[in-house]
């Protein structure tokens, strides 16, 4: 779902329901402070005064406010029976001593003094202000329109998340459904009018083909390098096998390869004479005994290092050393720190905590896990810095969301302007999550600034060094003579 559709991520407090008018042919009563009845027009009448009838009766159209009765007269006339406290053809006038409520001032509407209107202070309303509004948040009147679903993000303030074909901060707006082309995993828009509809590709469902199917090829199941198709929407396929291949899924050998392209002392096998496959020494595998055993099998890396196999080689891997270990095989003992055997992937940055063995991996946009060895997607695309995932969508917050669904660990705090997490004392990293005593002491020398989320020290300009320990030479070199 595209982020149009989910824009105006904005803070409200409360909104009165009769603004914007909801009645389309008629005026808006607020009856409490989340609800709303209209009054409409002649021979108009339902609860958004939407209905049309000429052989209606006049109270059909509900003329009366307050809700004082109506009853029908003659010739398509009425009555307003109106409660104490209210006069007129419609009960509209406050009339008698004034009764304004919740410290609301009275102001006279006629010149005999008989009649009047409240003036009702902040977060108060209704014809006698009458209606607290302290504790009513965005979401009390359901102002999220069109199947918008309501969200609330620190009460009383909310969101509205709007449906496809839909924007606004109520999704009050229609679009063009094709207009911003929603349609996911390579769907294709088909317009009509307003409307429209995503036509997906084979593997996909849903109203913009969110939904991924169980396919053929969801398992991967071709081998040997062939290429999987997938031949309609119900998800049937079948393995296209390149010539020396064959089988369901080319997991075989053709019998001629087979006999051709045995490597290492490879036996051929041939299977009803369709079918040929290597029979390969203890030491050798591959579909024609032309590689050596799996790399990490057995574990090459010593002293607990987790083993990873490189696939741009059939025989390369990688060591990913615990702490104080180092080299291609984790043998070295550096007895050094968590980031000395760098190992964060997928240029992630090493963080560690300057008094222990401890450090964590800060991951790139897109990535996670202790090692950032984990691929995070938000709706199959990794969401910016800065952004959050909703609804598998990446939305722009602001400060304040981003804070709320980034908490800072250790009670640290997080700044809503910069989204960073201020730490307690002996504590450091992005969300504080560190733990480290750098900023204790105050080690950075010469009027240096102690970072604690880094547990770095920020020098002046004349300084430089891990604890600003050392001079900076700003003159000029003179010339050996």
């Amino acid at each position: 779902m595209s982020s149009q559709y989910l824009q105006n991520v904005h803070s409200q407090h409360w909104s009165n329901p009769c603004e914007p008018n909801p009645c389309r042919a008629g005026k808006c009563e607020l009856i409490s402070k989340v609800n709303y009845t209209c009054h409409c027009v002649q021979y108009v009448h339902g609860h958004l005064c939407e209905k049309l009838n000429y052989e209606q009766k006049p109270c059909d159209s509900n003329p009366c406010y307050h809700q004082a009765l109506c009853t029908n007269n003659a010739e398509q006339s009425y009555t307003c029976l109106c409660p104490p406290s209210y006069s007129g053809k419609h009960c509209r006038k406050n009339v008698g001593e004034c009764n304004c409520l919740n410290g609301g001032s009275c102001q006279n509407t006629s010149s005999n003094g008989l009649s009047y209107r409240c003036q009702c202070p902040p977060l108060f309303t209704g014809s006698l202000c009458e209606h607290d509004l302290h504790n009513v948040t965005f979401c009390s009147h359901s102002p999220c329109q069109h199947n918008g679903t309501c969200i609330l993000i620190s009460a009383p303030n909310g969101i509205c998340l709007c449906e496809p074909g839909y924007v606004g901060a109520y999704c009050e707006k229609r679009i063009p459904f094709c207009q911003d082309n929603p349609c996911r995993n390579n769907g294709t828009c088909i317009p009509s009018g307003v409307d429209g509809q995503c036509l997906c590709s084979p593997g996909y469902s849903g109203t913009v083909c969110e939904r991924s199917l169980k396919t053929f090829c969801s398992s991967n199941p071709c081998r040997n390098g062939s290429t999987c198709i997938v031949i309609n929407h119900t998800g049937d396929g079948f393995c296209l096998c390149s010539s020396d291949h064959a089988g369901p899924y080319c997991e075989y050998i053709t019998p001629g390869a087979c006999r051709k392209k045995c490597q290492n002392e490879g036996r051929c096998a041939v299977i009803d004479n369709k079918y040929g496959r290597c029979i390969c020494p203890k030491d050798v595998t591959g579909s024609y005994c032309d590689a050596p055993l799996h790399p990490c099998a057995p574990n090459p890396c010593k002293n607990e290092g987790i083993c990873v196999h490189e696939t741009t080689s059939l025989n390369h891997y990688k060591c990913i050393c615990t702490y104080g270990y180092s080299g291609e095989n984790c043998t070295e003992n550096l007895n050094r720190s968590f980031c000395s055997s760098n190992p964060c992937q997928n240029n992630g940055t090493c963080l560690e905590s300057p008094t222990s063995g401890d450090g964590i991996c800060r991951c790139d946009d897109g990535f996670g896990g202790a090692f950032c060895e984990e691929t995070i997607t938000c709706g199959n695309q990794p969401c910016a810095q800065y952004q959050v995932c909703l609804a598998e969508t990446c939305v722009n917050v602001t400060g304040e969301l981003y804070c709320l669904l980034h908490e800072c660990e250790h009670g640290g705090t997080c700044d809503p302007e910069t989204r960073i997490c201020q730490c307690q004392e002996g504590f450091g990293g992005p969300r504080c999550e560190l733990r480290s005593n750098f900023c204790t002491e105050n080690p950075c020398m010469n009027n240096g600034t102690c970072i604690a989320a880094t547990s770095k020290c920020m020098c002046e300009k004349k300084y430089m060094g891990k604890y600003c320990e050392d001079k900076r030479f700003l003159g000029k070199k003179s010339k050996k003579t």
